[in-house]
């Protein structure tokens, strides 16, 4: 699985509004009195945003959509028999006609 970095720009934000949205528990305004580390903070955002917990399974499914595009297609052969069960002359496999 590919490691991917994403700037703290970008995530510092989205940790300052869940840590704010709940700031009423009390493991978050314990953390508020300290300094966190950012794995903490993300930790805890996570813990208290359920909703937040899907994107790792997205990055997940986005990196084997990616593999599964880089794949050449499975081969495939086909065969395709007429007339099998003729008349007359032509009865049987005698008159088949083979595509």
């Amino acid at each position: 699985m590919k490691t991917v970095c994403v700037p703290v720009r970008l995530i510092a934000p989205l940790v300052v509004a869940c840590l704010l949205s709940t700031a009423g528990s009390g493991s978050l305004a314990d953390a508020a009195s300290r300094d966190l580390s950012l794995q903490e903070a993300l930790a805890l955002t996570l813990q208290h945003n359920p909703a937040l917990a899907v994107y790792p399974h997205r990055l997940r499914a986005a990196d084997a959509d990616s593999l599964q595009a880089s794949l050449r297609p499975q081969p495939a052969l086909s065969l395709d028999v007429e007339n099998i069960a003729g008349s007359n002359e032509l009865h049987g496999l005698d008159g088949a006609e083979v595509t």
